[in-house]
């Protein structure tokens, strides 16, 4: 994981990638887990990495096997939880 290049979203320069963007990537990253068969239950800002157009989770401890039944609560929620963090980022810098 040391290798890995990229910032957390908190510490990106301006211009910063607006919500929607950063709600896309990381659906394209909970997508890429569940093409493993993979879920992650880590919602905290600190264990993403912006890297390149991608977002890349770092940390992987909360990362288990796919519950198909309960991948749409884990991929709606963790989402929604990571954008409202996000949007605090944001919030907060806005104030600066």
């Amino acid at each position: 994981m040391e290798d890995v290049e990229g910032e957390p979203p908190f510490r990106q320069q301006r211009p910063f990638l607006s919500e929607a963007e950063f709600r896309r990537r990381l659906e394209a990253a909970y997508e890429t887990f569940r093409s493993f068969g993979l879920m992650t239950d880590d919602t905290k800002l600190g264990h993403t990495l912006l890297v390149g157009d991608k977002v890349v989770f770092v940390d992987l401890e909360g990362v288990h096997e796919l519950d198909k039944e309960a991948w749409e609560d884990f991929y709606r929620i963790g989402i929604d939880e990571l954008v409202y963090q996000y949007q605090g980022f944001l919030k907060s810098s806005a104030d600066e």
